[in-house]
């Protein structure tokens, strides 16, 4: 089992662009999303596609978006959620 304390080699130098489909906004996918955001310290891409069933609302985006991420320069990070 991993320690969540520990890096994880992939995704703290060499993860750059991660895309969801189906998303909901439902609390494990938040929770995913969180991990992502404070571990890719490389990341410049990350893409969330709504499922088609799911509450879509400007709310909803802005709270995934505002999720805070680690230390890393995230200007070069573009975050977007599509319908």
């Amino acid at each position: 089992m991993h320690d969540p304390e520990e890096s994880i080699v992939c995704l703290d130098s060499h993860l750059k662009s991660i895309q969801l489909i189906g998303f909901k906004d439902e609390e494990n996918e938040i929770e995913l999303v969180k991990f992502f955001l404070k571990n890719a310290r490389v990341l410049e891409k990350f893409r969330i596609v709504w499922a088609g069933y799911a509450l879509k609302s400007e709310e909803a985006s802005k709270k995934v978006l505002n999720i805070p991420t680690s230390s890393f320069d995230n200007s070069r990070c573009q975050a977007q959620t599509m319908v």
